[in-house]
């Protein structure tokens, strides 16, 4: 299984990085705000015109930020934020990166974990 945990975390309050997701360059954007108490996710295509793939997606368990974009610069697979403490509530301030983690599933894998296999 191809299942590639993003290196977020907690301990700023905004974070820019670059990742491989499915084999293309993309930047993430996380950042926390303090008016709704919650993380928000941005994806870019790292191409000439950073590309857009999601804009300010409010971080939530079992969330898929890429479910429903579409276009040739989203990457193939889904990212998914999983809750390791079991308690299916959404990342506080210090939690992401720990308690709750953002992975990313190709696309055979996200296909098997959605059929139960």
């Amino acid at each position: 299984m191809s299942v590639d945990r993003l290196p977020l975390s907690s301990e700023h309050a905004h974070q820019s990085l670059s990742v491989e997701l499915g084999g293309s360059p993309f930047t993430i954007e996380i950042l926390w705000s303090d008016r709704d108490a919650a993380w928000y996710l941005s994806v870019y295509a790292e191409d000439a015109d950073a590309t857009p793939i999601v804009e300010g997606w409010r971080v939530c368990v079992s969330g898929l930020p890429l479910r429903r974009t579409r276009g040739s610069a989203r990457p193939p697979g889904e990212i998914l934020f999983v809750d390791l403490g079991g308690t299916l509530q959404d990342p506080g301030r210090d939690e992401l990166g720990e308690r709750v983690i953002a992975l990313y599933y190709d696309p055979d894998d996200f296909a098997e974990l959605n059929s139960g296999a």
